[in-house]
């Protein structure tokens, strides 16, 4: 089966077909000067990484008469029968031209459009719903992949985290979800002289293994005394959950990895917990609602990640309902208008025809930052902590799924 595809200023709705029809060939039909060399290697990339053999034609049209239209169009049906017209990016001259054609040849032309909202596609013009192979999604990587953009895991461009939805992963983050929520309001404190303490400790072989060096502490930091004991007292809640094994009074393993990474700064908790909900929230069918999640994700604005005057941001989290990114912003503390400014700048930049930007914090906010994120199209969930799991998924779904 060969695609016709009315190029679009949108990647998406050049893709879709692609994506969700799995076709022999896609014949991109639209202005010369619209489909460079470098938008052929990011449909070429998509499709190698979609493991699929779809053969690709970019054929520029006249747009600036409707019979050369016309005609380049039946041209096309002719020589690449049997073919099916994706209408999606299409203007209305283009479908206009589809129309005209569609009534001068004696066979029908089977038609289609997609709502990329929704990944659903229905026939043209009866609105019967399409059959599709795959569903309309895309990773992270791939997305951004399609729009051109550069995305890393950290600003010299190392790769993007890969925690995955395992039962170490899960232990992990809700034991130091569990831990947090007992005592929220300490947490950033005790976490931070947990931090500070874990510097000075004595080398052992096992990279989970953590023996502190009482001494050293005592030489190095200042109120030691005190932060000693928020550290005994942390490691003791943190046992209780099975988090860390306690081998001594200052001598303890992380029981993961992921254990590990969730205690390594005082927002990952947060960002852990938001990263797991977002991995295993399901629809009513029992289908998730986010198809890809990533943590730690940074954006470039000039393409050279690791130059010394790159201009990079980090959003927490970001999650892909369909083709459709969701920006989370993951705040344990205070935070300034000017990371709201950023996070809707990254969310209108990256985002495609689609994008949703979230604030999640474990504070409240006051009725004015609360108005001032609604005008700035800031999708707004405060007092997480107090959330059970099931109602911070329906808050996250919320927020991706409202128009």
């Amino acid at each position: 089966m060969t695609i016709i595809e009315f190029f679009s200023s949108d990647p998406i709705e050049n893709a879709a077909s692609l994506i969700t029809l799995q076709p022999d060939r896609v014949v991109f039909l639209g202005r010369s000067e619209a489909m460079t060399e470098d938008t052929e290697k990011r449909y070429t990339a998509l499709r190698d990484a979609l493991k699929l053999k779809t053969e690709f034609v970019f054929r520029p049209w006249d747009i600036g008469s409707v019979s050369a239209m016309c005609g380049t169009l039946k041209e096309l049906i002719a020589e690449y029968a049997p073919v099916r017209i994706d209408l999606t990016g299409g203007d209305e001259r283009a479908l206009h031209v589809s129309g005209r054609v569609a009534e001068q040849l004696s066979d029908a032309v089977p038609m289609h459009r997609f709502d990329t909202r929704s990944g659903t596609a229905c026939e043209f013009p009866s609105g019967a719903p399409l059959s599709l192979k795959k569903p309309l999604a895309l990773s992270v990587e791939q997305f951004t992949a399609l729009y051109g953009d550069k995305i890393a895991g950290s600003p010299n461009g190392q790769a993007l985290s890969s925690w995955k939805e395992t039962a170490a992963f899960e232990k992990a983050v809700r034991g130091v979800w569990k831990v947090y929520t007992q005592k929220p309001s300490d947490w950033n404190t005790q976490l931070k002289h947990f931090l500070e303490c874990v510097k000075y400790r004595v080398h052992c072989e096992d990279p989970l293994e953590i023996r502190l060096d009482e001494s050293r502490i005592k030489r190095n930091i200042q109120r030691w005394g005190t932060k000693v004991n928020d550290v005994r007292n942390l490691l003791s809640r943190l046992e209780s959950q099975q988090v860390v094994a306690r081998l001594g009074d200052l001598h303890f393993r992380y029981d993961s990895e992921e254990a590990k990474h969730c205690l390594s700064k005082e927002g990952n908790a947060l960002e852990m917990y938001t990263l797991l909900l977002g991995m295993i929230a399901k629809n009513a069918d029992g289908t998730k609602v986010f198809c890809n999640a990533k943590t730690g994700v940074y954006f470039d604005w000039n393409g050279s990640f690791g130059e010394r005057h790159n201009v990079h941001n980090e959003v927490d989290v970001m999650l892909m309902r369909g083709v459709c990114p969701v920006f989370i912003s993951c705040k344990n503390g205070d935070f300034g208008l000017e990371e709201l400014f950023m996070l809707r700048a990254i969310a209108e930049r990256f985002g495609g025809k689609h994008p949703t930007a979230v604030l999640v914090t474990n504070g409240a906010v006051s009725d004015a930052e609360a108005e001032r994120m609604a005008q700035m199209g800031i999708y707004l969930i405060q007092h997480v902590f107090s959330l059970t799991e099931e109602e911070y998924i329906q808050k996250l779904t919320e927020a991706a799924t409202h128009i």
